[in-house]
């Protein structure tokens, strides 16, 4: 079958576009949650902003008639979480650190009184990933870039996540690029793995 060479090419590169997209949106956070009052009555119509505490860039969104709200597509950095709503004394939740790829669920609670008056939680537990059931460790640029690696071989990063074990041929030790994939995650099988950079398998 005789394809035009334009055709062909304008298929090829909305292909890659699309997979750039997708790629893209893997590689960011969301926040999603619920607002509901000390009674967990549910609260339309709150404005929560999310703001990046390292670039100062706000995102704001709106509790629906079911008190909840999704922010997606967030970089990877530091945040803070603040609610307001007519009524109710506003909500200011920093520290929240989120990763490419999680999901973080965030129920928050308003208390009655005016906006003006601000409650801001400090000191709280670390929010556990109750929405997403992917086990996923990120390792951060400065490893990446400090930390030695045998044969500038990237895969042997993978080595630095919890239940990853390299099954190599010297001493359990990653060698080549090739023993470099062989890495038992969770007792599997290195068989069993599936290697991908921004979205393509290698």
């Amino acid at each position: 079958m005789f394809t035009h060479p334009t055709l062909r090419h304008s298929v090829l590169l909305a292909l890659f576009l699309f997979l750039g997209s997708c790629a893209a949106l893997a590689q960011t956070a969301q926040v999603t949650g619920r607002v509901a009052d000390a009674s967990q009555a549910i609260i339309p119509g709150a404005s929560v902003t999310i703001t990046n505490l390292d670039t100062g860039i706000e995102r704001v969104a709106t509790t629906n008639g079911e008190g909840y709200f999704t922010v997606p597509s967030l970089p990877r950095g530091n945040y803070r979480v603040t609610v307001g709503k007519t009524g109710f004394k506003s909500l200011a939740r920093p520290g929240l650190n989120l990763d490419e790829g999680q999901i973080l669920r965030l129920d928050l609670t308003l208390e009655p009184g005016e906006v003006k008056e601000a409650v801001e939680i400090t000191g709280a537990a670390p929010v556990l990933e109750n929405t997403n059931a992917t086990v996923s460790t990120v390792i951060g640029n400065q490893k990446i870039t400090e930390l030695p690696l045998l044969n500038r071989n990237i895969i042997t990063l993978a080595a630095l996540a919890p239940t990853v074990r390299p099954v190599g041929a010297f001493g359990g030790l990653p060698v080549s690029s090739f023993d470099g994939a062989r890495m038992s995650i969770s007792g599997g099988q290195p068989a069993t793995n599936n290697l991908m950079i921004d979205g393509i398998e290698l």
